[in-house]
């Protein structure tokens, strides 16, 4: 997007103050649809696959919620026990099944699945 690098930190310099270190998750997906709108106005070869993405994006989001049952951004292995016990899989009775899950998605070794991690799952 063509920008300025005053509008950039203007932008930021709004985002982040001495008091704060980080954006919300609601902050990210209004600078993340404002993108996606800027993409489909003013990108006429992008249009329908920037709008595509974005669709595909919220019905991960939605998912990824489901999920992340504390609303802390992470998908847990106990987290991933509760969605799966309620969904009837064997796998949910056993805490390690979850936590081997769980290793095989988290690509930062953090013990836990974020937005990025889950959506790659779905990614060619």
């Amino acid at each position: 997007m063509p920008t300025s690098e005053q509008s950039i930190q203007a932008f930021l310099g709004g985002l982040f103050s001495n008091k704060k270190t980080h954006v919300t998750e609601d902050e990210f997906l209004e600078l993340y649809e404002n993108i996606c709108y800027y993409l489909e106005k003013h990108d006429a070869t992008s249009n329908s696959s920037s709008f595509l993405q974005y669709s595909e994006d919220q019905d991960l989001l939605h998912v990824f919620r489901l999920f992340d049952r504390d609303g802390n951004g992470f998908i847990t292995p106990e987290e991933l026990q509760i969605v799966l016990s309620s969904l009837g899989f064997p796998e949910a009775t056993r805490t390690d099944a979850c936590v081997d899950m769980i290793a095989r998605v988290d690509k930062n070794g953090d013990g836990r699945v974020d937005f990025v991690e889950f959506k790659k799952l779905f990614s060619p």
